[in-house]
């Protein structure tokens, strides 16, 4: 081998060199996350929080190289976050838009959406409050929202919350709220506030008084009330459980929608791929959501057994 094949080999060498040792870092020389270690910050909508902590909480105990730590915030702050590239991963009630999707490319951030489940939003009331024994009609509530002189309070988690989105947005075409339209800052404030406010109706994340594994959950569904819905005035009423939210009979309905900008197949997809696999779906099952990916449960019937017990 000459003189120069001896330098270009041994540059090759040194250039692979390299290469695998800057594996699994990021470009700025950090020790990158992969799907299934290292530590990840992750937006979740607080109205979820409830059933993603158990997500994480099941993730991390068979992925126990991993850290996820999660902040329970305002659907807009995620959204905030992520647009401005301080955040890679956000679990939110609404997909981006096109013009967020293009600001994001126009800055070097591509943006993969899943849609992994489907929640209700809950009214609730003090079951102090004999007003509330009757439904409530999909329009009256609307015509509350938007009322100059409501005669009650609506409650809800925040502003700038998913809750919040979705009535102004969804239900109520982008109308004003008026002054009957009450902001906190979390869904247990609501709760406490409901409690406190026989005259009020809460509205908060389904999930939050859903899941009746949680102690949480068994607690506040002891003191308070959860008002079924009808749509129309004579109609069926329907309250946020499982089958109705699947059945799509209760009309507060709403996607819950995993958003990833990382560049690189680290702990975000991971984690997004884990809660849309057959154990996070069912996890998510369990805590009152309900999956895109519903479990089919086959029952095969012995054929040894009499006809009588098949």
């Amino acid at each position: 081998m000459n003189k120069r094949k001896r330098y270009r080999f041994s540059g090759y060498l040194i250039f692979c060199t390299i290469l695998l040792s800057c594996g699994g870092k990021t470009p700025n020389g950090k020790e990158a996350d992969t799907p299934t270690s290292g530590s990840l910050s992750i937006g979740v909508e607080h109205s979820d929080s409830p059933a993603i902590v158990a997500q994480i909480n099941l993730f991390q105990s068979l992925y126990t190289q991993t850290e996820l730590k999660a902040s329970y915030l305002p659907q807009n702050r995620i959204l905030e976050l992520l647009m401005n590239d301080s955040l890679k991963t956000g679990v939110m009630h609404r997909n981006l838009s096109k013009p967020e999707m293009d600001a994001l490319e126009q800055n070097g951030i591509k943006a993969r959406t899943t849609l992994v489940g489907y929640a209700g939003i809950a009214l609730v009331s003090t079951l102090q409050n004999n007003r509330d024994t009757a439904p409530v009609v999909l329009n009256s509530l609307k015509a509350l929202f938007t009322a100059t002189n409501p005669d009650r309070e609506l409650v809800f988690d925040n502003a700038a919350g998913a809750c919040f989105a979705y009535f102004r947005d969804s239900l109520c075409g982008g109308a004003k709220p008026g002054p009957g339209v009450k902001a906190l800052n979390s869904n247990s404030e609501v709760l406490h506030y409901v409690m406190n406010h026989p005259g009020c109706i809460g509205v908060i994340g389904a999930n939050w008084v859903g899941d009746m594994s949680s102690e949480t959950a068994r607690s506040m569904y002891r003191k308070i009330r959860i008002l079924p819905i009808r749509t129309e005035p004579e109609g069926p009423a329907y309250k946020p459980f499982y089958a109705h939210i699947k059945l799509k009979k209760y009309p507060l309905r709403y996607g819950i929608y995993m958003i990833n900008t990382q560049h690189y197949q680290g702990l975000g997809s991971g984690f997004i791929t884990f809660v849309g696999g057959a154990q996070g779906q069912l996890a998510l099952k369990k805590s009152g959501i309900v999956p895109v990916r519903d479990q089919e449960r086959i029952i095969q019937i012995n054929p040894g057994l009499p006809e009588a017990l098949k």
